[in-house]
């Protein structure tokens, strides 16, 4: 995994994320992470609020950690033990550093008044763990971090043109994902943007998933 951490674009992508999370805790995107979010909520209805909420319930780390298990099992039977092993570490470090922006980059949480969910829906499955910070997104870099891995699995494929499309969506669900956290108010959109940034990041530091 040293070898691919000190690959151009791994080190241009860490350098976007390090950029990024010092001026949030510098406080520059305040005004946009109001904005965007007050923009966002603008057409709120209680339909949208229960689909955002659905939608946020597949970055919970019930659904994530279920679906990394698979992709490392399914990376050790098709690709070897070290494909399983990347996939593990990376994670393993891009959690540990998600752990870290929350315990030191100072990002304030969204008030509540801003919060919005569907009934009791919004919290039923979801495992919280306290911190100080919001900044990056958990449910986003998890996501994310699958999303992409999965990406990875089908461009690095045999059915290459074919796969390009299931990637294509699997991106455009990323977005929608980050929308959504937004939009119910549970990140800032800073923090969406260092999660996909740090999803990114750590997606490169996994072993080429070929035989």
């Amino acid at each position: 995994m040293a070898q691919r951490v000190l690959r151009p674009a791994n080190i241009t992508y860490l350098a976007a994320f390090t950029a990024l999370s010092v001026s949030v805790g510098l406080g520059v995107w305040n005004g946009f992470d109001f904005w965007s979010m007050l923009a966002l909520q603008k057409p709120a209805t209680k339909a949208l609020d229960c689909l955002a909420s659905s939608v946020s319930v597949l970055g919970s780390p019930e659904f994530t950690g279920i679906s990394m298990a698979v992709a490392a099992l399914y990376a050790w039977y098709r690709f070897g033990l070290h494909a399983a092993f990347g996939i593990v570490a990376a994670m393993s470090v891009g959690t540990a550093i998600e752990i870290a922006g929350k315990q030191w980059v100072s990002q304030a949480f969204i008030p509540p008044e801003l919060h919005r969910s569907c009934g009791g829906f919004s919290g039923l499955v979801y495992m919280h763990l306290p911190m100080l910070n919001s900044y990056p997104s958990g449910h986003m870099f998890r996501f994310a971090f699958i999303a992409l891995l999965a990406a990875r699995f089908l461009t690095e494929g045999k059915h290459k043109r074919m796969g390009a499309n299931f990637a294509a969506a699997l991106i455009i669900a990323c977005v929608v994902m980050a929308l959504t956290r937004v939009y119910i108010g549970d990140h800032w959109a800073s923090d969406v943007i260092g999660a996909l940034l740090l999803a990114h990041l750590t997606v490169l530091w996994v072993p080429k998933l070929s035989n």
